[in-house]
């Protein structure tokens, strides 16, 4: 294997990628339309990573969980443009072997993560919706560093097998690669020997623990928080868990849609074209959607934006995470409560006895000191003086 590794790094011929702007009948627009995605895309992360740095009242797992996805979507989009803004400006598409290689895997290692950083998201707002009063336990910080270290190492030595093992065989004198990056799939394409075992062994894995499961954990998460909400039987309650999770959904949606595209569907099902086009859109303009998802219609973000850059204006608040049926672990400050007033509470129907291992009675403590307060600090102190044993084990 050593020998075949060293036999393609020195064979003094390079990669050769697709030139992706010239299949097209106006390169100029399509460069410039990708170069202000780019810059739109690498602007807009910025601002939420410095957005969630500077804000204290941002510090918690679903923030920490944006900053992942984002460092993700940075990565992404910083692979690919800079490289084909080079290529199409100096008109050699030639790639090293070293390059190809790091592109490979940096490839493999953020589509999986992603894959299982979504699932996490999903479980962080099935937590925060169901379990309110088990939030701080379920997902703790410890819990939270772990899921996000379980979704970058997982993958990263899954990757280093499949790239390393696809860079030792054998591959053809032209090594034009029809792909305007490195993938596994395209470079198979030019191996000279036969790696059909090979490549539907790779299908087969990918689309069970980067498509099955994570989507049916998402599925799962997604199912229990409608279940809530609907149990309530209020228009008001659905509406305000539909805006709690509405972004994930989105957001999980175009990833996944475009993936299921190429991996999934027959090859037979889309022309060559598509095959070009769907992963511009999974690996360019995804990156740079995401970060407006998530902060277009999320009152946290525009509230921390207002503060950070010191726009005037009066914002909404909201504490914990964004509005939960119920309880307050993210409770809206508005108009009202900026006057003096206090916000509704929950019902006592509303709390459960036993959640959490909780009686009622310190379950309603808990909801005073949030409403009370709306400090999350005090809540969690609150929490580690009832549940002791639970808080100092997470």
């Amino acid at each position: 294997m050593s020998m075949a590794w060293l036999n393609n790094q020195t064979s003094g011929s390079d990669f050769f990628l697709l030139d992706l702007f010239h299949s097209t009948l106006v390169p100029w627009v399509l460069f410039t339309l990708i170069l202000l995605d780019f810059l739109v895309a690498l602007c807009g992360i910025t601002i939420i990573i410095i957005l969630i740095w500077a804000d204290p009242l941002l510090h918690t797992p679903m923030y920490f969980l944006l900053i992942q996805l984002s460092l993700m979507d940075l990565l992404y989009i910083s692979m690919f443009v800079p490289k084909m803004v080079v290529d199409f400006l100096s008109g050699d598409h030639r790639i090293s072997f070293i390059g190809c290689s790091f592109q490979m895997f940096l490839f493999v290692t953020l589509g999986g993560s992603e894959c299982l950083l979504l699932t996490v998201m999903a479980y962080d707002i099935y937590a925060a919706i169901c379990h309110p009063l088990c939030f701080l336990i379920l997902m703790g910080p410890r819990v939270c560093v772990l899921l996000v270290l379980v979704s970058w190492l997982g993958v990263f030595f899954n990757s280093l097998i499949h790239v390393v093992y696809t860079l030792t065989l054998r591959y053809c004198a032209s090594r034009e690669i029809h792909h305007f990056f490195c993938e596994v799939p395209a470079l198979l394409k030019v191996v000279c020997a036969d790696a059909s075992q090979y490549e539907k062994g790779i299908s087969v894995t990918a689309v069970i623990f980067f498509f099955v499961l994570p989507i049916s954990g998402i599925l799962r998460s997604y199912g229990r928080i409608l279940f809530t909400a609907l149990g309530m039987g209020s228009g008001q309650g659905f509406r305000k868990t539909w805006g709690t999770f509405s972004s994930h959904v989105t957001v999980v949606s175009l990833f996944y849609g475009a993936a299921i595209i190429k991996y999934i569907l027959p090859k037979s099902s889309h022309s060559p074209v598509e095959e070009e086009v769907v992963p511009v859109f999974y690996t360019i303009i995804t990156p740079m959607l995401n970060p407006l998802i998530y902060s277009l219609q999320n009152k946290d973000v525009t509230r921390a934006f207002r503060k950070v850059f010191r726009v005037s204006g009066i914002g909404v608040c909201c504490v914990y995470h964004k509005p939960i049926i119920g309880l307050p672990f993210a409770l809206k400050v508005n108009r009202r409560s900026a006057l003096g007033q206090q916000p509704n509470t929950p019902r006592h129907a509303d709390i459960k006895e036993g959640e959490c291992g909780l009686p009622r009675a310190q379950q309603e403590h808990l909801v005073q000191v949030a409403v009370g307060q709306y400090s999350p600090e005090l809540l969690a102190q609150s929490l580690h003086k009832v549940i002791p044993a639970n808080a100092e084990r997470y």
